[in-house]
């Protein structure tokens, strides 16, 4: 149906939208700034931050507590009527028959992961009843038995040959004027395949104007790991090299004048000198060990990195690194205190919204149900909690990482 669209409508996809619809930059290839070499909203850029955030231990890091602190104290799912309850109960159980509520859970932090490092998280819905290109509405006498993950260095939205996303300008697959289809790039880089929109799920937590693609957290921080990057590996290199203690040997004295042969064996004796405790030699040899002092030094060279990405992420610092060492009590405190409402709670309500807008309204469409039920997210602290007990909350969270959840 859709290549049966482009058959009739090209002419019409082709123009360009109105600025009704979108602007140049949420609804093309166009570079923000021209100057930068990199797009990330493309697949070719999204397999940076892959690499980025499989390989950079400071980006894993953010990542995976971003996540874990949006999802810690879990949510409550409240439908309005029975019915909707025994719809979300049946969902639930074929998600997982013996433990469902820890099957969202999982299913929820894979999908935020990937929204986190890449800017979209995508999922495809498992229905009850196929449904073809032609049907006219899939959602109407279907069910909604499973969810299966999409992974994002795969999919993009489907596009013209000048990078222009394509609109449905009729209307067939959903509201008229918005994107057309979704593409999947198969395993061979020359094969893909169309997929209709209304069979994914899509998550974001960042949006810049009316973009599609979303930004991903690592984005900001991207030239500042690959800086710091470079940096360790120059302070690996100088610590194979010069991080150990070398012999300085002057061979010869004024009875024993040096010659080639001598300064040979003495040059056979002392190899692998760094790793010797002991070394026996003939009086002519004056020997002195000198320590490597540059490395000293090196501790402090990452350290504003480090606070480029707390600044970028608005995480603190024992979080990012797991220690308290050196760290300012005063400034963490704050942090602290600004972290729920900096961090956590706009990315949650983007998964509130995700959630009742792509997963409950569709199951409550699917059984001729009006309303849709709405999540509700526990308090991230108690009211009255203290400045150790919310740090020491913060720790459980990422070491234990065991949320709650429940529906009502």
């Amino acid at each position: 149906m859709i290549r049966e669209y482009l058959s009739t409508t090209l002419a019409a996809v082709q123009s360009a939208p109105t600025a009704t619809v979108g602007s140049r930059t949420g609804y093309s290839y166009d570079k923000i700034i021209r100057e930068d070499a990199i797009d990330f909203r493309t697949l070719e850029g999204k397999k940076i931050l892959y690499i980025l955030y499989r390989r950079d231990p400071t980006s894993w890091r953010v990542v995976n507590a971003l996540t874990a602190l949006t999802m810690a104290r879990g949510f409550k799912i409240i439908p309005q009527s029975e019915k909707a309850r025994d719809v979300i109960k049946e969902f639930l159980f074929n998600l997982h028959p013996t433990d469902p509520i820890n099957a969202l859970m999982v299913w929820l932090h894979k999908i935020a992961t990937d929204a986190s490092w890449s800017g979209c998280g995508w999922e495809e819905y498992k229905f009850k009843k196929k449904f073809t290109e032609e049907t006219q509405n899939p959602y109407v006498g279907n069910g909604i038995v499973g969810l299966k993950r999409v992974h994002p260095l795969t999919i993009d939205y489907k596009r013209e040959v000048n990078g222009d996303i394509m609109l449905d300008t009729e209307g067939w697959f959903g509201p008229e004027d918005e994107f057309l289809a979704y593409t999947q790039t198969l395993e061979d880089s020359q094969k893909t395949r169309d997929i209709d929109k209304r069979r994914l799920m899509h998550l974001t937590f960042h949006n810049i104007g009316d973009e599609l693609q979303g930004v991903s957290d690592l984005e900001s921080i991207y030239k500042t790991r690959h800086r710091a990057g470079n940096i360790e590996d120059g302070i690996a290199q100088g610590a194979f090299r010069h991080g150990v203690p070398f012999l300085d040997v002057v061979v010869g004295d004024d009875a024993h004048p040096p010659d080639v042969g001598m300064m040979e064996k003495a040059k056979e004796e002392v190899k692998g000198s760094s790793y010797m405790s002991e070394f026996v030699h003939p009086p002519w040899y004056k020997v002195k060990m000198f320590e490597q002092f540059s490395l000293a030094k090196s501790g402090g060279m990452l350290e504003p990195f480090l606070n480029l990405v707390t600044t970028a992420t608005g995480l603190p610092q024992p979080i990012l690194t797991g220690s308290g060492e050196g760290t300012n009590k005063a400034t963490v405190k704050e942090l602290v205190a600004m972290l729920p409402d900096l961090v956590i709670i706009p990315r949650q309500r983007a998964l509130k919204l995700f959630l009742e807008n792509q997963l409950l309204a569709p199951l409550m469409l699917m059984n001729k149900i009006d309303e849709v039920p709405f999540i509700q997210w526990n308090e991230m602290f108690p009211v009255d909690a203290t400045y150790a007990q919310r740090l020491k909350l913060l720790s459980e969270i990422l070491i234990e990482n065991k949320p709650v959840i429940s529906h009502a």
